[in-house]
């Protein structure tokens, strides 16, 4: 009787410690329009602003470019069970990341609004900031 006790127990404690350390989902941030410097020699071509988006991929947290035409590139980050993808549409001028797709991340609509895990929003924060240190 005492084990059955332990183990209802520590079933009820597993559940609990489970639904305390879930997230609730947040709205995804989109992040539209952001600016290129231009480089010493006058405006990026997109050549180098298309390498400047992979490298800042690569060093922001692993994104892998898996889709890529002129102008237009989707970059996927998986980590542990969890896959985000996002488009990123870009010219000379300004790029743009937004979210594209995900797996195991809580997406869900909720009227006009897209909710996504909080993790999210901060590796595309961390992917941008990347991104803009390329291009300095």
């Amino acid at each position: 009787m005492r084990m059955l006790r332990r183990g209802l127990l520590l079933i009820v404690l597993v559940c609990v410690s489970g639904a305390a350390l879930a997230r609730s989902s947040v709205p995804i941030v989109n992040l539209e329009h952001n600016a290129i410097p231009a480089s010493t020699g006058g405006a990026r071509t997109l050549d180098e602003v298309q390498r400047a988006i992979v490298a800042g991929g690569e060093r922001a947290g692993h994104w892998t470019v898996a889709e890529s035409s002129p102008g237009r590139m989707k970059l996927t980050l998986t980590t542990r069970s969890h896959v985000a993808v996002v488009e990123v549409g870009y010219d000379t001028q300004n790029y743009s990341i937004r979210y594209a797709d995900s797996s195991n991340l809580n997406y869900a609509r909720s009227g006009s609004e897209e909710l996504i895990h909080p993790h999210y929003n901060g590796w595309v924060q961390k992917l941008k900031a990347s991104i803009d240190r390329e291009l300095r």
